[in-house]
Parts: C-alpha cells; structure tokens; sequence
C-alpha cells in the first residue's frame, strides 16, 4: 500500500537536515551569479517565481512553508526562518503558501494588520481570517477551493510537524488532494546571504 504524508514524515533520512549542511543553490537560478537588480537578495517577485518554476519541474501544484525548523524549536534560529525570507512577515505563526496562481500568507488574527501590509507589496496577499476560526483550516479549505482533484501539495518533510501533517492529510485527502515530503528545500538554495547556525 501506498505510504501517506504522515507516515513517511520521520523516515530514515536520505541525507542530513538542510540545516547541517551547505544547500545547493535552487538549480533554476543557477545560472544567475546575482539577483537581477544587483541587490544582496533576491526580490520577493524572484523568489516566487524561482520556487514556481521548482514547483513545475517536482510535478507539485502548491508549496507550503512553515515556521518551524527541523527541532520545532519554540524559538526559531534566524538560519531556519524560511518563511520569514521568503515573505518577509516576521510574525511568529504563519504559513506561506504559493500556488502557480497566487502567494498566501495565512497567520492569525494577532498579525492582521502585518500581513496586510505585506500584501500591498502587490506579491503576496493575506489570507481571510474569520473570528473563531482556524487559521490552518481556512488554509486548507483555500487549496481545496483552488487546487483541481489529483494536485500534490509539497511539504518540508524536516519541518513540518506530525500532527500538522495529519491535520493537512485529514482535510486535503477527501477533496483528492495529497501531501508530498521534499526533502531539500528550494528555499535554501535562493538564500544568499543566510545567517550562519548558532
């Protein structure tokens, strides 16, 4: 039988942690030497598309990026804040996710006002929170909405909590949508000048 998300989220690993060693620049920008406007960094409107175009060749329709580090640590290590770099929302809660059609930040309602004025940067937009409801569900309830029966949603399987992996499996699945571990994030390979780990 197949194996779900859940199942193959702590498996006998293929190689160490991203964090542990040096990640390989995300190979469509490996012919860039820089970002294209001469920056230390990559634009937010260049990472998205970077991650799009990984996100075509791994045969995955949605992306999903935590706030966790591989220790789901209670306070992340500036190294391990993708989601931060790649949205640039240093909230504490949150995940961006990035479809070939849009890019969503979901977070709750203490980060409203912060992630709608991420939005008006005109790359990201923020998530519809509704009072009493779950972030994570409304998330969820978004991809199905979005997403056709049959997508794969990509996960950062060192990341990612267990029951965050269930949660998703238990939503997504009826509606024929599934969960896909990555083990190497396109994420780190667009970083240039990542924090080194403490």
């Amino acid at each position: 039988s197949s194996q779900t998300m859940s199942e193959s989220i702590t498996p006998t690993p293929p190689s160490a942690p991203p964090s542990y060693r040096p990640a390989p620049r995300c190979h469509i920008l490996a012919t860039q030497s820089a970002p294209s406007d001469g920056a230390k960094d990559f634009s937010s409107k260049e990472k998205v598309d970077a991650i799009r175009s990984w996100m075509s060749t791994a045969n995955l329709q949605a992306f999903l990026i935590g706030s966790e580090d591989a220790h789901q640590s209670e306070y992340v290590a500036d190294c391990d804040k993708r989601r931060e770099f790649i949205t640039g929302f240093s909230g504490s809660a949150g995940t961006a996710v990035i479809t070939q059609a849009s890019a969503c930040l979901w977070t709750d309602g203490r980060y409203t006002l912060q992630a709608r004025r991420l939005a008006e940067g005109g790359v990201w937009t923020a998530g519809e929170i509704q009072p009493g409801a779950r972030w994570q569900s409304l998330m969820a309830d978004s991809l199905i909405a979005s997403l056709p029966s049959g997508a794969k949603v990509g996960v950062d399987a060192w990341c990612t909590p267990l029951s965050s992996a269930r949660f998703l499996e238990g939503r997504l699945g009826p509606a024929g949508l599934s969960l896909v571990p990555v083990y190497s994030s396109p994420v780190d390979g667009l970083w240039l000048a990542r924090p080194p780990a403490p």
